[in-house]
């Protein structure tokens, strides 16, 4: 009887430290939680007042924003973070891998890339250069990249466009920061006559190769389907170049188009292009 007892209480004790064990866990997930959520809530804040008052540091607030949700596994959190990174042209080597933040930005234009209307986009290998006039490019371009800023000069021979926080007409100085699309038009008509990409990230060369050829192709993915190939090709042979020690700058004529990647003018300061004209400059 009293061993009967005896194991009884033991068996409440047990019981009660397996109840506590359990509430304990459950409260300090819970805690976990809040804290979490909590942390997110103020990058959050954080960035939205950042982005509203073009704060110079908005990138370091994003960065500490993209840092934070890896830390803390979310990734709802990280991927929101690295889109909104993508958006205001903050990458770098330290925030996202200059290969995923271009995948990210692909695949998400692909998704809200809203068809121009005019503007054939499947062409086969005997037709000539794609046409449309220069007012169909900018409403390519300005769908593909809707956050970017659109600049018509006085005498409309070429458009800009630039991110929202650039003056349109500033010169580009040396080794800066630097995302530049610019379309010309062919004198005493409105067709377009070259499209060009030109970008400097002063952290890094891969992110600035990957981004100004990205867009390229993004851009005349929704115009002609046969470019895209043909700046892949380039592009190796850019990367085949680099592993020789030449210099890394390639050009074809192709379907038509001039077609010259460029990233040859790195380290001197000058940002890596991509460059499509119908005509060789």
């Amino acid at each position: 009887m009293a061993e009967a007892t005896q194991n009884s209480k033991s068996n409440q004790i047990l019981g009660g430290i397996l109840v506590f064990g359990m509430l304990f866990f459950a409260f300090n997930k819970g805690i976990d939680w809040w804290s979490s959520n909590k942390l997110i809530k103020q990058n959050d804040e954080r960035i939205a007042f950042a982005l509203k008052n073009n704060d110079a540091n908005k990138c370091a607030v994003i960065s500490n924003a993209i840092s934070m949700a890896n830390t803390l596994t979310d990734q709802k959190a990280l991927d929101r973070y690295k889109k909104i990174s993508v958006e205001n042209y903050c990458t770098s080597p330290n925030d996202i891998d200059p290969y995923e933040s271009a995948a990210f930005a692909e695949k998400e234009a692909k998704k809200q890339t809203p068809q121009v209307p005019y503007v054939q986009r499947y062409y086969s290998e005997n037709d000539t250069t794609a046409k449309l006039n220069l007012v169909q490019f900018a409403k390519v371009v300005s769908n593909t990249y809707p956050a970017l800023k659109i600049h018509f000069p006085k005498d409309a021979s070429v458009i800009k466009f630039s991110p929202n926080d650039v003056d349109p007409n500033v010169e580009y100085v040396k080794f800066n920061n630097w995302f530049n699309v610019k379309i010309s038009r062919k004198e005493n008509t409105d067709d377009w006559k070259a499209f060009s990409v030109s970008v400097y990230n002063q952290n890094s060369y891969e992110e600035s190769k990957v981004s100004a050829f990205n867009t390229c192709k993004l851009i005349w993915d929704n115009i002609d389907n046969r470019v895209r190939p043909e700046i892949d090709d380039l592009i190796k042979r850019v990367e085949n170049y680099e592993k020789d020690g030449s210099k890394a700058m390639t050009q074809q004529i192709r379907q038509g188009y001039f077609i010259e990647l460029d990233a040859s003018h790195y380290n001197d300061g000058y940002p890596v292009t991509c460059l499509i004209a119908i005509d060789k400059k």
